[in-house]
């Protein structure tokens, strides 16, 4: 342990001697700062803290990623480089010290560095928020609740069970029970076409004195059309023009919250409109409910992110200790991307393989062959696998959404990124690094 702790100081050292790292670090954070007065005041004064917010998370995310990836190539190509290590004493340095201090230091300043970028993104959100005249905690960590399901019938059900079932190819790809469930799943989808209205009811909401918001994400067809939907709560009337795939939210006041403590929302259609809105289960009609404040939701995204910069940094020492220093970038390089792309080649692959469930009125794509499908979905199964993964949450998205980042969803990137993955890539690198022991065993 004692030689543990002499080579971690050993190679802070190393990686703090030289003034890159630090001045690095002070022209992202300067950048940051910076976009804080370059966000323009004019416009939609929320959209454009959104914009600040989101522009100082990427660029923080992709300097923390970078800086943990290229640590470990530092160490191990600094080691190679000079034929040999420092000298620590008489003690011997075994592999799984070696291995284990380099994690360690490259971990540690990593999480400094996304540390203390998240210090500076709520400063500079603060600032931001000020030249625009509104709070910050307009992103303030919400819990969601999606719109209830539409009341169906079983007979409704078993109707449109039918219908589906009359094409063989979706009733082999989905089976009775599935046909069944894809049916009951459609009719529950909120609809509206020219001239309907529906009443939309979340139940136990309670007195909100700072109000609440409603986030709309509708589908609208045909896809090109925007359309001029109703919103009533209580004495607020709202309209909003609908697009596909764009979202807007509604701010409601805590009044709009009836006596009982549910929220009733009226959504109408207009009679001269001849299209078809309707709101996907999840996020097409969902009500936004203060928790915590954004400070604290972004020290949980800040948390998740190291988390998922540790499983990285595992990999990194693999490549570094396996391969030579050219080699070991590219690989860091790909393993990088794969992380950082993994939810998308996730989506991509239940896209395309004809996996990804009903669209509930888009197209449906044309799924592959049967024997091409099962080698892809093994093919993309096994590489999410093995490299580190947010476990589909991005701490950038909800964050600037408002959406609470839990706890839970921390501990599950810890335990699944970091302790199973990014240990299994130091367990490899411990066995393939050849030993270099710093003195003999007497």
């Amino acid at each position: 342990m004692r030689g543990m702790r002499a080579l971690i100081g050993l190679a802070l050292r190393q990686a703090l001697r030289g003034r890159g790292l630090a001045a690095a670090c002070a022209a992202v954070y300067a950048c940051i700062l910076g976009l804080a007065f370059a966000v323009a005041a004019e416009g939609p004064k929320e959209a454009n803290l959104k914009f600040y917010v989101t522009a100082a998370w990427l660029l923080l995310a992709g300097f923390s990623v970078c800086v943990v990836a290229y640590l470990p190539l530092r160490f191990f190509g600094a080691e190679r480089a000079g034929r040999q290590v420092h000298l620590l004493g008489t003690r011997p340095v075994t592999r799984a010290a070696f291995i284990g201090a380099r994690f360690c230091a490259g971990v540690l300043i990593a999480g400094a560095v996304l540390a203390a970028g998240c210090a500076v993104i709520g400063a500079g959100a603060s600032v931001c928020a000020r030249r625009l005249g509104i709070e910050r905690e307009a992103l303030a960590g919400c819990a969601v609740r999606p719109a209830p399901p539409k009341p169906v019938s079983a007979g409704q059900v078993r109707e449109l069970a039918a219908v589906l079932g009359r094409d063989a190819a979706f009733l082999e790809r989905h089976g009775e029970r599935g046909v069944a469930a894809v049916a009951r799943e459609s009719l529950a989808v909120w609809r509206l076409t020219e001239g309907e209205s529906a009443r939309i009811v979340w139940p136990d909401v309670g007195p909100r004195e700072g109000g609440l918001r409603v986030r709309v994400n509708a589908r609208v067809f045909p896809p090109w059309e925007i359309v001029e939907v109703e919103f009533r709560a209580g004495a607020e009337v709202m309209r909003r023009e609908i697009q596909s795939g764009v979202a807007c939210e509604l701010r409601l006041p805590g009044d709009a919250i009836g006596p009982d403590g549910a929220l009733a929302v009226t959504v109408a259609l207009p009679a001269e409109r001849k299209a078809l809105v309707y709101f996907p289960p999840g996020d097409g009609l969902a009500l936004y409910l203060p928790e915590i404040g954004f400070g604290e939701n972004l020290a949980r995204a800040g948390l998740l992110f190291f988390a998922f910069t540790a499983a990285i940094g595992g990999f990194t020492v693999l490549s570094s200790a396996a391969l030579s220093r050219a080699v070991s970038a590219l690989a860091a390089a790909v393993i990088v991307f794969a992380a950082l792309s993994a939810n998308t080649l996730s989506e991509a692959a239940a896209q395309f393989t004809g996996t990804l469930g009903h669209s509930h009125g888009e197209a449906a794509p044309e799924p592959l062959p049967r024997g091409v499908r099962e080698v892809w979905q093994k093919a993309v199964t096994g590489m999410l696998a093995v490299v580190p993964t947010m476990r589909g949450i991005d701490p950038g998205a909800e964050l600037v959404e408002g959406r609470t980042i839990g706890f839970g969803a921390v501990a599950a990137v810890a335990v699944h990124g970091t302790l199973l993955r990014g240990g299994g890539a130091l367990l490899l690198a411990w066995l393939v690094f050849r030993r270099r022991e710093l003195g003999k065993r007497v």
